[in-house]
Protein backbone atom coordinates (compact mmCIF):
# COMPACT_ATOMS: atom_id res chain seq x y z
CA UNK A 1 0.00 0.00 0.00
CA UNK A 2 3.20 2.39 0.31
CA UNK A 3 3.59 5.19 -2.53
CA UNK A 4 5.23 8.72 -2.18
CA UNK A 5 4.62 12.13 -4.03
CA UNK A 6 7.93 12.58 -4.93
CA UNK A 7 11.70 11.16 -4.33
CA UNK A 8 15.19 12.43 -5.71
CA UNK A 9 16.89 9.14 -7.23
CA UNK A 10 20.53 8.50 -8.56
CA UNK A 11 21.53 8.57 -12.18
CA UNK A 12 23.96 5.93 -13.01
CA UNK A 13 24.55 7.31 -16.49
CA UNK A 14 25.88 10.57 -14.64
CA UNK A 15 29.13 12.09 -16.19
CA UNK A 16 31.69 14.08 -14.30
CA UNK A 17 31.18 18.34 -15.24
CA UNK A 18 34.45 18.65 -17.13
CA UNK A 19 35.67 22.36 -16.50
CA UNK A 20 38.64 23.82 -19.24
CA UNK A 21 40.42 27.69 -18.26
CA UNK A 22 43.24 29.77 -19.77
CA UNK A 23 44.38 32.43 -17.98
CA UNK A 24 47.61 35.43 -18.03
CA UNK A 25 48.96 37.26 -15.49
CA UNK A 26 51.68 40.24 -16.34
CA UNK A 27 53.39 42.24 -13.29
CA UNK A 28 55.00 44.90 -13.49
CA UNK A 29 57.76 46.49 -10.94
CA UNK A 30 57.30 50.10 -11.77
CA UNK A 31 60.18 51.24 -9.03
CA UNK A 32 60.75 49.95 -5.22
CA UNK A 33 57.15 51.47 -4.39
CA UNK A 34 54.72 50.74 -7.32
CA UNK A 35 53.78 47.42 -8.20
CA UNK A 36 51.55 46.57 -11.43
CA UNK A 37 49.34 43.10 -12.37
CA UNK A 38 47.22 42.71 -14.48
CA UNK A 39 45.04 39.44 -15.12
CA UNK A 40 42.62 38.06 -17.33
CA UNK A 41 41.08 34.07 -17.85
CA UNK A 42 38.42 32.27 -19.62
CA UNK A 43 36.64 29.40 -18.42
CA UNK A 44 34.30 26.69 -20.35
CA UNK A 45 32.46 23.85 -18.92
CA UNK A 46 30.41 21.88 -19.84
CA UNK A 47 27.96 18.99 -18.68
CA UNK A 48 26.86 20.25 -16.11
CA UNK A 49 24.60 19.08 -13.16
CA UNK A 50 21.06 20.18 -12.89
CA UNK A 51 17.85 18.52 -11.75
CA UNK A 52 15.20 17.26 -13.87
CA UNK A 53 12.38 14.93 -13.76
CA UNK A 54 12.90 11.43 -14.99
CA UNK A 55 10.22 11.25 -17.16
CA UNK A 56 11.41 12.89 -20.59
CA UNK A 57 14.44 12.97 -19.63
CA UNK A 58 16.80 9.63 -18.15
CA UNK A 59 13.30 7.38 -18.14
CA UNK A 60 14.85 5.15 -15.68
CA UNK A 61 12.41 4.76 -13.37
CA UNK A 62 8.89 5.41 -14.88
CA UNK A 63 7.32 6.36 -11.88
CA UNK A 64 7.77 3.90 -9.46
CA UNK A 65 11.26 3.12 -7.49
CA UNK A 66 11.37 -0.69 -6.03
CA UNK A 67 7.90 -1.39 -7.58
CA UNK A 68 6.34 1.50 -5.32
CA UNK A 69 4.36 4.43 -7.39
CA UNK A 70 5.85 7.60 -7.25
CA UNK A 71 4.03 10.60 -8.68
CA UNK A 72 7.56 12.80 -9.13
CA UNK A 73 10.64 11.07 -9.32
CA UNK A 74 13.86 13.88 -10.01
CA UNK A 75 17.35 12.95 -10.84
CA UNK A 76 20.50 14.78 -11.53
CA UNK A 77 20.82 14.93 -14.96
CA UNK A 78 23.97 16.34 -17.86
CA UNK A 79 22.94 19.44 -19.24
CA UNK A 80 24.33 22.53 -20.81
CA UNK A 81 27.67 24.94 -20.51
CA UNK A 82 28.88 27.85 -18.75
CA UNK A 83 31.52 30.06 -19.81
CA UNK A 84 32.93 32.59 -17.54
CA UNK A 85 35.08 35.47 -18.26
CA UNK A 86 36.91 38.68 -16.84
CA UNK A 87 40.66 40.39 -15.35
CA UNK A 88 41.79 42.42 -12.60
CA UNK A 89 44.43 45.03 -12.16
CA UNK A 90 45.93 45.66 -9.11
CA UNK A 91 48.27 48.15 -7.66
CA UNK A 92 50.41 47.65 -4.61
CA UNK A 93 52.17 50.38 -3.06
CA UNK A 94 54.71 50.42 -0.23
CA UNK A 95 55.86 54.10 1.24
CA UNK A 96 57.35 55.81 4.26
CA UNK A 97 56.03 59.01 5.70
CA UNK A 98 58.94 59.66 8.64
CA UNK A 99 58.71 57.24 10.95
CA UNK A 100 55.58 56.07 9.33
CA UNK A 101 55.39 52.86 6.58
CA UNK A 102 52.30 52.65 4.81
CA UNK A 103 51.17 49.36 2.52
CA UNK A 104 48.65 50.80 -0.14
CA UNK A 105 46.19 49.04 -2.76
CA UNK A 106 43.79 49.26 -4.81
CA UNK A 107 41.70 47.18 -7.53
CA UNK A 108 39.38 47.10 -10.39
CA UNK A 109 37.98 43.99 -11.34
CA UNK A 110 35.35 42.28 -13.80
CA UNK A 111 33.23 39.50 -14.04
CA UNK A 112 30.71 38.13 -16.33
CA UNK A 113 29.78 35.14 -18.56
CA UNK A 114 27.24 32.96 -19.66
CA UNK A 115 25.02 29.68 -18.86
CA UNK A 116 22.70 27.51 -20.72
CA UNK A 117 19.30 27.55 -18.31
CA UNK A 118 15.71 26.23 -19.21
CA UNK A 119 13.48 29.08 -20.44
CA UNK A 120 10.48 29.45 -22.05
CA UNK A 121 8.28 26.28 -22.63
CA UNK A 122 11.42 24.70 -21.19
CA UNK A 123 13.53 25.70 -23.83
CA UNK A 124 17.22 25.83 -22.84
CA UNK A 125 18.59 29.24 -23.79
CA UNK A 126 22.13 30.96 -23.29
CA UNK A 127 21.64 33.91 -20.32
CA UNK A 128 23.85 35.72 -18.21
CA UNK A 129 25.26 34.78 -14.94
CA UNK A 130 23.55 35.54 -11.94
CA UNK A 131 24.82 36.06 -8.34
CA UNK A 132 27.52 38.18 -9.60
CA UNK A 133 27.87 42.24 -9.68
CA UNK A 134 30.45 42.07 -13.34
CA UNK A 135 32.43 45.38 -11.68
CA UNK A 136 33.76 45.91 -8.55
CA UNK A 137 36.11 48.59 -7.36
CA UNK A 138 38.59 48.11 -3.68
CA UNK A 139 41.18 50.34 -1.84
CA UNK A 140 42.43 49.73 1.41
CA UNK A 141 45.84 51.17 3.38
CA UNK A 142 47.35 50.07 6.27
CA UNK A 143 49.57 52.12 8.39
CA UNK A 144 52.17 51.36 11.71
CA UNK A 145 53.50 54.34 13.44
CA UNK A 146 55.61 52.93 16.62
CA UNK A 147 52.57 51.02 18.54
CA UNK A 148 49.91 52.42 16.98
CA UNK A 149 48.67 50.49 13.83
CA UNK A 150 45.27 51.56 11.26
CA UNK A 151 43.92 50.30 8.30
CA UNK A 152 40.97 51.61 6.02
CA UNK A 153 39.43 49.24 3.36
CA UNK A 154 36.88 50.96 0.69
CA UNK A 155 34.38 48.00 -1.62
CA UNK A 156 32.50 49.83 -3.86
CA UNK A 157 29.90 47.13 -5.82
CA UNK A 158 27.93 47.44 -9.16
CA UNK A 159 24.47 46.61 -9.58
CA UNK A 160 23.79 42.99 -8.84
CA UNK A 161 22.52 40.32 -10.58
CA UNK A 162 19.71 38.00 -9.71
CA UNK A 163 18.04 34.83 -11.43
CA UNK A 164 15.31 36.63 -12.28
CA UNK A 165 14.56 38.18 -15.98
CA UNK A 166 13.14 41.28 -16.13
CA UNK A 167 11.05 39.67 -19.06
CA UNK A 168 10.07 36.13 -18.25
CA UNK A 169 8.97 35.54 -22.22
CA UNK A 170 12.29 36.74 -23.49
CA UNK A 171 15.12 35.72 -20.77
CA UNK A 172 18.17 38.16 -21.61
CA UNK A 173 18.67 40.28 -18.93
CA UNK A 174 18.63 39.32 -15.58
CA UNK A 175 16.81 41.50 -12.68
CA UNK A 176 19.19 43.84 -10.66
CA UNK A 177 19.99 44.89 -7.09
CA UNK A 178 21.30 48.42 -6.16
CA UNK A 179 25.41 48.34 -5.73
CA UNK A 180 26.44 49.49 -2.26
CA UNK A 181 29.89 51.32 -1.23
CA UNK A 182 31.39 50.14 2.16
CA UNK A 183 34.21 51.53 4.00
CA UNK A 184 35.59 49.46 6.64
CA UNK A 185 38.25 50.97 9.25
CA UNK A 186 40.20 49.60 12.49
CA UNK A 187 42.85 51.22 14.52
CA UNK A 188 45.20 49.67 17.66
CA UNK A 189 47.50 50.70 20.53
CA UNK A 190 49.71 48.33 21.77
CA UNK A 191 51.53 48.90 24.81
CA UNK A 192 54.59 47.08 26.70
CA UNK A 193 54.38 44.44 24.12
CA UNK A 194 51.83 42.66 26.10
CA UNK A 195 48.43 44.63 25.88
CA UNK A 196 46.72 45.95 22.54
CA UNK A 197 43.65 48.22 22.88
CA UNK A 198 41.71 47.94 19.38
CA UNK A 199 38.78 49.64 17.74
CA UNK A 200 36.81 48.31 14.72
CA UNK A 201 34.65 50.02 12.25
CA UNK A 202 32.21 48.02 9.78
CA UNK A 203 29.93 49.66 7.47
CA UNK A 204 30.93 53.26 8.24
CA UNK A 205 28.61 54.92 5.83
CA UNK A 206 25.65 53.01 7.34
CA UNK A 207 24.29 51.33 3.82
CA UNK A 208 21.65 49.49 4.17
CA UNK A 209 22.34 47.16 1.18
CA UNK A 210 21.51 43.51 0.17
CA UNK A 211 23.23 40.74 -2.07
CA UNK A 212 21.61 38.99 -4.68
CA UNK A 213 19.52 35.51 -3.43
CA UNK A 214 17.14 33.08 -5.83
CA UNK A 215 14.39 35.47 -6.33
CA UNK A 216 11.71 36.80 -9.15
CA UNK A 217 11.57 40.45 -8.05
CA UNK A 218 8.44 40.73 -10.03
CA UNK A 219 7.06 37.55 -7.66
CA UNK A 220 4.87 39.93 -4.92
CA UNK A 221 4.40 36.43 -3.13
CA UNK A 222 8.26 35.25 -3.37
CA UNK A 223 8.57 33.18 -0.01
CA UNK A 224 12.08 34.56 -0.39
CA UNK A 225 12.82 38.37 0.72
CA UNK A 226 14.19 40.75 -2.52
CA UNK A 227 17.61 40.12 -1.20
CA UNK A 228 19.20 38.99 1.23
CA UNK A 229 19.75 42.29 4.32
CA UNK A 230 23.37 42.83 5.01
CA UNK A 231 24.70 44.45 7.86
CA UNK A 232 24.33 48.27 9.00
CA UNK A 233 26.97 49.89 10.92
CA UNK A 234 28.81 48.39 13.75
CA UNK A 235 31.41 49.65 16.18
CA UNK A 236 33.67 47.23 18.18
CA UNK A 237 36.45 48.38 20.88
CA UNK A 238 38.17 45.87 23.11
CA UNK A 239 41.32 45.04 24.48
CA UNK A 240 43.77 41.62 23.91
CA UNK A 241 46.84 40.48 26.16
CA UNK A 242 49.49 38.22 24.78
CA UNK A 243 51.08 35.45 27.31
CA UNK A 244 54.50 35.71 25.55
Amino acid sequence: TYRSSFWYLPNPGLEPTISQTAEISINHKVNQYLNLTLTGYYTHMRDLISSVPDNGNTNLYNNRYLGYPVDYIEVPFNAGTQKNYGGNLIINSAFSIGASRFKAWTSVSYVDGTVMESGPSSKIVEVHLPFVAPWQFRAGIDGHSGNFNYSVRLLHSGKQRLTGFTDDANPHHRQLLPGFTLVNASAGYTWKERFTFFAKVQNALNQRYRNPVDVDLNDNNSITFHGSLQDPLRVMAGLTFSLQ
